[in-house]
């Protein structure tokens, strides 16, 4: 099975691809060539499209590492200070271990801090360090889930979340018309020089990854 090195050098990797491409698009952005096929897309829709594209790559990238790293912990692997951090469970092959977390099904809402959190409190006592990581960030991840599902799902229930979130933490709706808006804005009770929403969730999902394989 894949070590917590593994799983911690593929995160890594794709934050840092995920990085790239948020970079490139926001030059795109300010660009004033249309690099878009006239009458097709505009250099702001292109911009656009690979901002959510990037944020889709990197969500879907920390619920894997999610998964695997409770897994890998599960199976008695060592963290990167060389000591396993076990829960209540005696170590037991991946297949196995990865069978009793996903309940026997073949996928687990990890984008939902609640429903992770159900997860895995099955699994580890109160005090472990995945409890407490998804505990302490919550709100974050599930405000991760709701950009997730503005630009995956066009549902009205997943367009009304992320209107409500953008004027929570932006402080108005009108201008938002795409989550990639929203990714490349500023909250409003952070500082005005800090990192825009999209570099935010790098930087949480970068945080509790090294929570986790510390």
């Amino acid at each position: 099975m894949a070590t917590v090195v593994d799983i911690d050098l593929e995160l890594t990797n794709k934050l840092a691809e995920v990085q790239g491409i948020y970079n490139n698009s926001r030059r795109l952005l300010a660009s004033k060539a249309n690099l878009g096929q006239s009458g097709v897309l505009s250099n702001q829709q292109l911009g656009k499209s690979g901002i959510e594209a990037a944020f889709l790559q990197g969500e879907c990238a920390w619920e894997v590492f999610l998964e695997n790293i409770v897994v890998a912990l599960l199976c008695g692997e060592p963290t990167l200070s060389g000591k396993p951090d076990p829960g209540y469970l005696a170590p037991a092959s991946e297949d196995i271990v990865r069978k009793m977390v996903l309940a026997g099904g073949a996928y687990c809402e990890w984008a939902s801090p609640v429903e992770a959190l159900k997860r895995v409190q099955l699994f580890f006592p109160p005090e472990h360090r995945v409890l407490t990581a998804i505990s302490a960030s919550s709100e974050r991840l599930n405000h991760a889930g709701i950009v997730r599902n503005a630009i995956a799902h066009n549902s009205g229930s997943a367009q009304r979340k992320f209107h409500t979130l953008c004027t929570t933490l932006l402080g108005s709706r009108t201008t938002w018309e795409r989550p990639a808006d929203f990714l490349t804005a500023k909250n409003r009770y952070e500082d005005v020089d800090g990192p825009t929403m999209f570099e935010s969730y790098i930087q949480i999902w970068q945080f509790l990854r090294g929570i986790l394989v510390a």
